[in-house]
């Protein structure tokens, strides 16, 4: 392989690096959201007198 070519696979290497921690990063967030959004609902539910059918929307959620 010659040295252009190294550097060139090299350098998209590490831009896919890059990207494969940006995915992460944004994939915790959007599960760190959906624990925070599912833990308030079943607290809004079960401390109003709303029926038990409602626990259905955290279930979807998730």
């Amino acid at each position: 392989m010659e040295p252009d070519d190294f550097n060139l696979a090299w350098q998209l290497l590490v831009e896919l690096r890059k990207e494969i921690l940006e995915t992460q990063k944004i994939r915790a967030q959007v599960i760190g959201f959906k624990i925070t959004f599912i833990s308030t609902v079943i607290g809004l539910i079960l401390a109003s007198n709303t029926p038990i059918q409602l626990l259905t929307i955290p279930a979807f959620s998730a």
